[in-house]
């Protein structure tokens, strides 16, 4: 029988296991899925089971669990089985529904997503005694089937029914202790300070420091570039890989990495993207680091001198996005103004010239940002309300303007709406909509548009076959789209296996990359793919070459091929 059950959605997993973590740290057995659902089982009949069998339920709360049909059903079932629901808010929403109804009169504990020690920390001090209290109220009984049944007998033989009373012996205990009661107290007084004294002072630190809980590093996003890779975990470390030419992967040198290598000279990191050969680093301040290559300005110091270790980038806003193109650079302030610098000679950083700058320059024609993609030498942004512009090189039609002109500023694209999502390959771009539809434009090299053939499309063409998608990442010959299920689609250029299907043929449609399951990020590089998955896995896949698919070797790679964590 399981203490706890950890009732969560899907989309929160990292912040849950987080909490498993330092539950089962405390002493305190907890079931969670898919982690504890054994292979084969079916996911309904092991989710009953494990409430039947728990003590307590945990409820992960956030916007995501407020509209899971399932964390509503496992509420609704835990109430029906009279199980007490703690209700662990890590975002600021409302209950809706379900959730309303069954949690109306339940007592909520407010924390951070993720949650800190502290929080932990109170989190456990309520739902202890709970617990006791449930093991003294329903002491574990014998699992399904233990025991002697009749069909367990052989044949003809009657199982045996003892009709007589047990002897009760509690008596005689009770008389023993009455008489020998002033000799037991003291000594059993003295034993519990003793237990106290030494509990106070071997584990004090784990009582006052609550932050010192056993920590659980977790990747939660990717990233592939050109000839390199990075992960980011939860922690806000960073871990690169592949080549280190100009020293474009932090690690104060231009030394190849063929296994992921933890950049230690920044810390608390928000998002990190990388060009060809130039690396941006957002922190979670705000602040904007810079290093590897500049020949054209786009590290945006006021100079052209390459750079090994990361530099703050001076005289910029809070920022809250950062986008690295092949020679250029686009970074978003929270007030939703966009600032670019590098390569101005195909007009990608949108001031109406074609200028190269070395330092961050407000384009003044766009507001209300929320969203930034740089391309080879072209640029996309997204407005607040889903309106999409684009600005630069557009001879392969990847501004989506329905012509093969570029433009020196940013110009609406009239043929879509409602976009929430972008991405600048090479040559093409994609985009996802709030209905979940991908559309893509520009050069079809290789199939990489997805609408099967070569053609260029110079207009948003929507890609058939494709529902609900969550996610897209356009590549120099190839694309990747996530759907919300969790499965991955790809198309366009086969080279040494970059699609993950186990050869080297190019697809002109979406094709399902089998075999991979619950995928929440994805990122196409140059000539290989990345992907996440919710337990934190990472799974590279095309080529080799440089290490930066962080397995240890140069091979190429061509299905979906695990990376050992060194995080």
């Amino acid at each position: 029988m399981h203490d706890v059950f950890i009732s969560h959605s899907s989309k929160d997993r990292e912040a849950a296991t987080v909490i498993c973590t330092a539950l089962e740290a405390a002493g305190i057995s907890c079931w969670m899925a898919p982690r504890d659902i054994k292979p084969a089982q079916e996911w309904p009949d092991a989710i009953v089971k494990a409430v039947h069998n728990s003590r307590l339920m945990v409820l992960v709360f956030t916007s995501n669990a407020n509209t899971s049909k399932d964390v509503a059903k496992e509420i609704a079932l835990a109430s029906n089985l009279h199980i007490n629901v703690t209700p662990f808010k890590i975002e600021d929403d409302t209950p809706k529904g379900v959730l309303q109804y069954y949690l109306a009169d339940k007592e909520w504990l407010n924390a951070s997503n993720p949650p800190d020690g502290k929080q932990i920390k109170e989190l456990i001090d309520v739902i202890k005694p709970l617990i006791e209290s449930s093991k003294k109220e329903h002491p574990a009984a014998a699992e399904p089937g233990e025991g002697t049944s009749e069909s367990d007998l052989p044949k003809g033989e009657v199982k045996k029914v003892d009709t007589e009373p047990p002897v009760r012996t509690e008596s005689r205990y009770i008389n023993f202790f009455r008489e020998k009661k002033y000799i037991i107290l003291p000594i059993i007084i003295l034993l519990a300070i003793l237990f106290a004294w030494f509990i106070l002072n071997t584990e004090r630190s784990t009582l006052e420091e609550p932050s010192e809980l056993p920590p659980l590093k977790i990747a939660v996003d990717v990233l592939a570039g050109a000839e390199h890779s990075f992960i980011q975990t939860n922690n806000g470390d960073l871990y690169a890989f592949g080549s280190g030419v100009d020293g474009l992967l932090g690690l104060e040198d231009e030394h190849n990495r063929l296994n992921p290598t933890k950049l230690t000279s920044l810390v608390n990191i928000k998002e990190v993207s990388s060009g060809s050969r130039h690396t941006l680093i957002l922190l979670e301040n705000g602040d904007v680091y810079s290093f590897g290559n500049n020949r054209y300005g786009q590290l945006g110091h006021n100079h052209k001198n390459n750079l090994i270790n990361p530099e703050n980038i001076s005289g910029l806003p809070k920022i809250k996005a950062v986008s690295a193109g092949v020679v250029h650079s686009l970074v978003l302030a929270e007030n939703g103004d966009l600032y670019s610098f590098g390569w101005g000679l195909d007009n990608q950083l949108g001031h109406g010239d074609e200028l190269t700058l070395t330092s961050p320059q407000k384009i003044e024609d766009l507001s209300n940002i929320s969203s930034i993609s740089a391309g080879h030498r072209h640029s996309l942004a997204i407005t607040e309300n889903g309106d999409l512009y684009s600005f630069g090189r557009g001879d392969s039609g990847q501004l989506g303007h329905g012509d093969r002109a570029g433009q020196g500023v940013p110009k609406l694209v009239e043929a879509i709406t409602d976009v929430k999502k972008i991405s600048a390959g090479s040559s093409h771009s994609l985009a996802l909509t709030d209905n979940g539809n991908v559309y893509s434009f520009g050069a079809g090299w290789n199939g990489m548009l997805g609408h099967d053939n070569l053609d260029m499309r110079t207009l948003p063409t929507r890609i058939s076959g494709i529902f609900n998608a969550s996610d897209i990442s356009g590549g120099r010959r190839h694309s990747l789209i996530l759907l919300e299920n969790g499965n991955v689609y790809c198309f366009g250029s086969g080279n040494d296996g970059m699609l993950g299907h186990g050869d080297e043929k190019d697809r002109l449609i979406p094709v399902l990359i089998e075999g991979l399951e619950d995928v929440t990020a994805i990122s196409a590089g140059w000539y290989h793919s990345l992907v996440l998955t919710e337990d934190g896995s990472v799974y590279a896949f095309g080529r080799g070459e440089d290490g930066r698919l962080g397995l240890g070797d140069t091979d190429s790679r061509f299905v979906p091929t695990l990376v050992d964590k060194t995080w």
